[in-house]
């Protein structure tokens, strides 16, 4: 990504236009190193590097001993991490941590519709990481990314999500980005401006193509720019004997919706939603929600379906100026999101 595209995607801390900008002011690029330096602190310890090792059997020769070097993401501090997955029988595995040690590593089990593989190594010993649901996830935020791009230790890069819900052969709800998905990147980190991770690094629609046949595929062998991520939610989800309930914290408002047709002079422009349950002792109750209400804008955006709320919805512990119609009359209300601990 270019330096400009960069700097626009960091806007924070703009100095007026009477400002003088010395050793002592805050520039637009300062700024910007600082919060970029931050990030990368931030993440890397949660950044591994994974090393397979295999006898590679040709035809009538000698077994080679091969190395695969591959990205790694820690999820809890038990050293449990994924990374992808490297379907060789009798293959070591070793994970390297930031500090440069080194650990054996043991596979649980693999997801064969991502691709990936949850290991287990003893005495890795890494804070687990901060997480965030990708639950209303928009594209244009913007991303940071961590992997070992050609065995590079902590190669940073910073983009934006480019589209939500791809689907590359059997992997559904993919992120695409446009960050740059080099060799050994695959199982790297993906993570928002705060720092949190909310994706593994998949891989680019160059290097998926390489595995497949046909005209279409050697269009997207062509493909220089696209590059996928697996939500974090879909990560945990993949392996739910070893995670269970560890899911990140999605947000909720504590109510129940039906989505309602919206009649206007016989036509159906839209539709509406309508509150039909208030849980109790929710951020919905807390701020006076009641059954019955349309729900109008949250967080500034209109309401016009389930999708735009989901959307509206990003991010536990953010408080907003909620607008619902009640009887005719529209009403404001101050609502702080909370942690979804059920399924509406």
């Amino acid at each position: 990504m270019n330096l400009l595209a960069i700097l626009l995607l960091f806007p924070q801390q703009v100095p007026p236009p009477n400002q003088t900008v010395g050793a002592e002011g805050i520039s637009l690029l300062g700024a910007l190193e600082a919060e970029m330096i931050a990030l990368h602190q931030k993440l890397k310890p949660s950044l591994v590097k994974v090393r397979v090792r295999f006898l590679e059997r040709g035809d009538g020769s000698n077994p080679k001993e091969r190395e695969i070097l591959l990205s790694g993401v820690v999820l809890l501090s038990n050293g449990l991490f994924v990374s992808p997955a490297i379907p060789v029988k009798g293959a070591e595995t070793e994970v390297i941590r930031f500090d440069g040690r080194i650990f054996p590593a043991v596979p649980l089990v693999q997801s064969k519709d991502y691709g990936l593989a949850l290991y287990r190594a003893k005495g890795l010993r890494l804070k687990a990481p901060e997480l965030a649901s990708c639950a209303g996830l928009q594209v244009g935020a913007v991303v940071v990314s961590l992997g070992n791009a050609f065995g590079l230790d902590g190669t940073l890069d910073v983009g934006y999500i480019a589209g939500v819900g791809r689907k590359i052969n059997e992997a559904e709800g993919l992120l695409q980005l446009t960050n740059s998905i080099n060799p050994g990147d695959g199982g790297g980190i993906l993570a928002d401006r705060e720092g949190r991770i909310i994706g593994v690094l998949m891989t680019s629609l160059k290097e998926a193509a390489l595995h497949e046949e046909g005209q279409e595929h050697e269009m997207m062998r062509r493909s220089e720019s696209l590059s996928f991520a697996i939500p974090i939610d879909r990560v945990f989800s993949a392996f739910p004997d070893y995670f269970g309930m560890r899911m990140p914290p999605r947000p909720s408002l504590g109510i129940r919706v039906m989505q309602m047709p919206l009649e206007v002079d016989g036509e159906q422009p839209g539709f509406r939603l309508v509150v039909t349950e208030v849980l109790s002792d929710s951020p919905a109750q807390r701020a006076g929600v009641q059954e019955g209400d349309e729900l109008v804008v949250l967080f500034g955006c209109a309401l016009n379906d389930m999708s735009c709320l989901q959307r509206a919805i990003t991010q536990t512990g953010k408080s907003a100026e909620l607008l619902i119609r009640r009887g005719g009359e529209k009403i404001k209300l101050q609502i702080q999101l909370g942690s979804k601990k059920e399924r509406d």
